[in-house]
């Protein structure tokens, strides 16, 4: 099997429980946000070794062992201290929230634009509402 139909089954096999850890950690958050963001670098057509075949827990290894991608530049954009980007990028990893491709998992991806969207609402209504103009009466017009 090569690279991309082991990443595509992942991707089809993704569990809704993968995103449970996100409700109520904000640094997960950021970390996925700026994993969409990020330059990867893979060979799409790698074959993956016959030996692993089979073992989920291998397969993803090898996957993320065939990406490249810079950790420094992914700790600038989540602003996380350089001790800590390393364990984000395996909690993401472990979590089944990002893919080697860049891309992210698609429940998370729902439940960040909810997220999103919630904020956009919440601070559109604290908003005051612009005020009305007052309809102009014609002067040919009569009371």
């Amino acid at each position: 099997m090569k690279y991309f139909e082991i990443l595509e089954r992942f991707k089809r096999e993704e569990e809704p429980e993968y995103i449970m850890p996100l409700t109520n950690d904000e640094t997960l958050c950021d970390g996925l946000l700026g994993w969409h963001s990020m330059p990867v670098e893979y060979n799409a057509d790698l074959e993956c070794p016959e030996d692993i075949l089979g073992n989920k827990k291998q397969e993803w290894d090898w996957l993320w062992e065939n990406t490249r991608y810079d950790t420094e530049r992914f700790g600038m954009i989540v602003k996380c201290r350089k001790f800590d980007i390393i364990a984000l990028l395996m909690r993401l990893r472990s979590l089944y929230l990002i893919y080697p491709d860049g891309t992210i998992n698609t429940l998370a991806r729902q439940y960040m634009k909810s997220i999103v969207i919630g904020k956009i609402m919440k601070a559109q209504g604290n908003k005051k509402p612009a005020a009305k103009e007052k309809p102009s009466k014609d002067k040919n017009e009569t009371d």
